[in-house]
């Protein structure tokens, strides 16, 4: 006996989150710097007559918070429920690619796309940072190497003081040094020199022109722009003929290897966050509103001018005018806030390295995060892109503060830390008898760090240090 087969309509009903013009907006001023919301909130002001920058800084626009006293629960309060937070914070990356390009709220014209009103040039310094991430694996290199990258003039020349960052993130000297070095390898060649002669001397390093002769002349300079030939032939050991053509090639470098290029002054000038340390020890978080947009939805103005207004179509504009100053005033207030939380619950993970140094700096996830302050991954991945906080050790990008780790007793110790033990311990050892791999992997598991001696030779090469018996060899050497 057969049984019939048929269709039949069905009408179900489901719940689905839709990637409004609004919402993407939203999340692209989210992830954005300072700089580029700026960009964007200035060009809103000049086509919105109901949005305004109110005069003065607001007092309920400061938000500080001390870190040691928030727990979970405090840091996943939301007090702009209105903006819809709850959608805000949804993971939209399967799509993100696909998007449309993104309009002002009004979406009255064609020509009135979002994004064109960000910067397309990338900055040198992105340029830079990303060369150095691409050659430099170590994460205590990098973050010292992001330091360094504050301290870059225009003509791109490192003015830093070595001892005073060194101090600052609490690690020596030398490894400051050495992450210069790493950086002057960067292009153009003679970045992150620290006068005219190293950055000279780097350009004719790579074009294997540095013989004795010419580090002479480019270390007295100064007798040259005095006209003092002979006694630059004299030093060089070179005739007339000879100097010139020395001073033909000199004359062919660039003295000002970034003086073309383009730099903004962004970290440094306007940090996102200001982290303070308090009398007691604790840690105060603050959004710097210096340094973000300040605009206001005009109520006053709305009200009086839509009193007035018959027509259809000007009523229609108003309304998606006074909608769209809103929205914004919202959105800005939403980014401020998640900043804030997110920047206290990495100060919270990370106080003993605000304390004490690099060395203590703890493995932390986005995931960590987004847990503790009940929030999504992406939502977090978004808020520390392009975001600075300014410490009592420098200014870091929230980014650099999510490290991996590696196991131990007591839970996890960040790589980084790890790696500062090792070549602590290879400083105090007996260079008579150089501590093997196996005896570093031996006397770290001593400390509760349990790691392979594959992984000691991985840290101990990625900190530049030799083997064993190299040092061995060094030491007999010397």
């Amino acid at each position: 006996m057969a049984i019939g087969q048929g269709q039949a309509l069905q009408q179900r009903q489901s719940q689905t989150l839709s990637m409004t013009p609004e919402l993407q907006q939203s999340l692209k001023m989210l992830q954005m710097s300072t700089l580029d919301l700026a960009v964007v909130i200035a060009t809103e002001l000049e086509q919105n007559p109901l949005l305004y920058e109110p005069e003065g800084e607001r007092a309920a626009d400061r938000k500080e918070v001390d870190s040691s006293k928030l727990d979970s629960t405090e840091l996943g309060k939301t007090e702009n429920a209105d903006i819809g937070s709850s959608i805000m914070d949804h993971d939209y990356s399967q799509s993100w690619d696909d998007l449309p390009s993104i309009r002002r709220n009004d979406f009255s014209s064609d020509e009135s796309e979002f994004d064109r009103t960000l910067s397309k040039e990338k900055d040198f310094r992105e340029t830079l940072i990303e060369q150095f991430f691409m050659n430099v694996q170590d994460e205590t290199k990098r973050i010292i190497g992001a330091q360094l990258l504050d301290h870059l003039d225009d003509a791109g020349y490192f003015i830093g003081d070595i001892a005073e960052i060194a101090n600052n993130l609490g690690c020596d000297a030398d490894d400051v040094e050495i992450v210069l070095l790493e950086m002057q390898k960067l292009e153009p060649t003679g970045i992150f020199a620290r006068d005219l002669c190293e950055c000279l001397s780097l350009q004719l390093q790579e074009q294997n022109r540095l013989d004795p002769c010419m580090y002479t002349l480019v270390s007295n300079l100064q007798l040259l722009g005095s006209n003092k030939l002979d006694e630059l032939m004299r030093l060089c050991e070179v005739d007339f003929e000879e100097l010139t053509d020395m001073v033909k090639e000199i004359k062919s470098l660039n003295p000002k290897p970034a003086a073309h290029l383009t730099m903004t002054d962004f970290s440094i000038g306007a940090p996102d966050v200001l982290i303070t340390k308090k009398d007691d020890g604790t840690f105060g978080v603050e959004v710097n509103n210096a340094a973000l947009p300040k605009v206001l939805a005009d109520k006053k103005y709305y009200t009086e001018i839509s009193t007035n207004i018959k027509d259809k179509e000007e009523k229609k504009y108003l309304s998606q005018k006074w909608q769209s100053a809103n929205f914004i005033v919202r959105a800005l207030e939403q980014r401020a806030e998640t900043m804030l939380k997110t920047s206290a619950a990495i100060v919270k993970h990370q106080s003993e390295f605000f304390r004490y140094g690099i060395k203590y700096l703890k493995p932390l996830t986005l995931a960590q995060i987004a847990e503790e302050i009940g929030m999504h991954e992406s939502t977090i991945s978004r808020v520390t892109s392009n975001k600075y906080i300014q410490t009592p050790r420098g200014n870091f990008e929230m980014k650099y503060f999510f490290t991996s780790g590696v196991s131990n007793s007591g839970g996890e110790v960040a790589s980084t830390s790890v790696k500062e033990m090792i070549k602590e311990m290879v400083a105090a050892e007996d260079r008579k008898k150089p501590l093997s791999d196996d005896a570093l992997t031996k006397l770290l598991s001593k400390k509760g760090i349990k790691i392979s001696r594959r992984t000691v030779m991985k840290y101990r090469e990625a900190m530049g240090i030799e083997s064993s018996y190299d040092r061995k060899n060094m030491f007999v050497m010397a």
